[in-house]
């Protein structure tokens, strides 16, 4: 008999969220920002979205293997959510302390949330299949300046930290 084939290990199989609730696992009402920590996972339902308003997250997935695939990285301003990835397997990652208020798909998202999302997948693409590994990290590091990048006295400074995995992660590599 053969051994039965699980397309994702359960290390990182997803319970599906019933109701936003806070990393506290309160209840939140959808008019008020909520507040999350670095490394906070931001919970996510089917029908609704988060408005970033400040700080910075990765949206991510997972292959069969169990290993993360980034589809995104946000920031305020940005909306994200499984409504627009149209991913079940979808996880909203805080790259640092974020404030994001629940939208409930119902209010709509704009052509301008989709088509952010649509760009950031090809970047992303474009970025993991460069054959060389040292193009790949120079082109993920370009694209990160020109989407985050803040004007300093010493140069171009991107604000999110980001840790080796994180990049590894987006650029096809290991660490």
């Amino acid at each position: 008999m053969a051994a039965a084939l699980h397309l994702f290990p359960p290390k990182v199989l997803i319970p599906p969220v019933t109701a936003l609730r806070s990393p506290q696992g309160r209840a939140f009402n959808q008019a008020k920002p909520v507040h999350f920590s670095r490394h906070d996972r931001m919970p996510t339902r089917s029908n609704a979205l988060w408005h970033i308003q400040s700080g910075y997250v990765r949206t991510v997935t997972w292959s069969p293997e169990g290993d993360s695939i980034p589809l995104g990285f946000w920031s305020a301003g940005d909306r994200v959510g499984e409504a627009i990835s149209q991913i079940s397997l979808y996880e909203v990652q805080c790259l640092s302390e974020v404030i994001a208020q629940a939208l409930d798909i119902s209010d709509g998202f704009s052509r301008e949330s989709v088509m952010a999302q649509v760009q950031q997948s090809n970047d992303l693409l474009r970025i993991v299949h460069c054959r060389q590994m040292k193009l790949r990290l120079l082109q993920f590091v370009c694209w990160l300046a020109n989407r985050f990048g803040q004007l300093t006295e010493e140069g171009l400074t991107v604000p999110i930290k980001l840790i080796h995995q994180d990049i590894a992660d987006a650029i096809g590599a290991t660490k």
